[in-house]
């Protein structure tokens, strides 16, 4: 069972235009009250939370598919899957390419410098881009809806007890630490994330 003190590792899965988009983030279990919640139970409700977020910032061109959930401290753990809260993206139009990226920085407070997490989200669709060539109002509306939901507590309800997860950058090195994050920023302009480009091979889908 997951205990205090343990972080937890999600990998968000999208898919489509014949590429994996991937976004990980870390999240420790702060309190807990019986038993806690079980592994699944976190899992399930990270992927509900996640897929009602990003699937009205993602192209109707791609899936959110569900999430990969695992223990990464301090004893790894096998790897919990998970399609809830799954289904297609609900931005509609032409897709951008696969390798155009909103880019969302989270900044913790206390991390050593230049650490942050860092967030390519996956791509959207041609309404999401304005005629400057950069987000949309709206669009940036709704990364704020995902920011507020990374800087925050989330409580896990499970059958045995409940779990409150705090959102946090980690440090796999030796020696392993983790930091709380405290802010988001939203870049003004489009990135891009190479591994997604559509001139590398078709990826299996990773769920």
């Amino acid at each position: 069972m997951p205990a205090v003190g343990d972080i937890v590792e999600a990998a968000y899965v999208c898919y489509g235009l014949g590429q994996n988009a991937i976004n990980v983030v870390h999240w420790r279990i702060q309190s807990q009250t019986g038993t806690g919640a079980t592994m699944q139970e976190i899992a399930n409700k990270l992927s509900t939370d996640w897929g009602a977020l990003i699937k009205p910032l993602i192209t109707a061109s791609l899936t959110y598919r569900g999430a990969k959930v695992r223990i990464v401290s301090p004893v790894p753990t096998s790897v919990t899957l998970t399609t809830s809260g799954n289904g297609n993206g609900t931005v509609a139009g032409d897709p951008l390419p696969a390798q155009v990226a909103f880019v969302l920085s989270l900044r913790a407070s206390g991390a050593p410098p230049r650490s942050r997490g860092r967030l390519y989200l996956p791509a959207t669709g041609e309404s999401s881009n304005d005629a400057t060539t950069t987000p949309t109002a709206g669009y940036v509306t709704n990364v704020n809806a995902l920011a507020a939901d990374l800087l925050a507590n989330k409580t896990v309800v499970g059958a045995g007890g409940n779990s409150v997860l705090m959102p946090c950058l980690f440090h796999r090195a030796p020696p392993q630490a983790f930091y709380q994050f405290t802010a988001a920023i939203n870049r003004t302009s489009w990135g891009t994330q190479r591994r997604r480009s559509s001139i590398n091979r078709n990826d299996v889908p990773a769920i």
